[in-house]
């Protein structure tokens, strides 16, 4: 069974995920930058998939390796 969180009205089905959310997205603003235009994300992999994604001639595959171990932050 989902709970529901009563301020955002988002469901989540373990504590943990909820937790998270409380954590690092709930109200707040985007932490995470891109080193190369002004996309920021909450989220580490949604920011890893924008740059696979927007700057792939930018990036070849040792730099995406190695940014999956980084947190950009401005």
């Amino acid at each position: 069974e989902k709970k529901k969180y009563p301020w955002c009205g988002k469901t989540y089905k373990y504590k943990r995920s909820m937790s998270a959310h409380l954590k690092v997205e709930c109200g707040k603003e985007p932490q995470l930058h891109c080193p190369y235009c002004p996309h920021r994300s909450k989220k580490n992999h949604h920011l890893q998939a924008h740059i696979r994604a927007i700057h792939k001639d930018i990036n070849n595959s040792d730099n995406i390796k190695e940014c999956k171990n980084l947190r950009f932050y401005q």
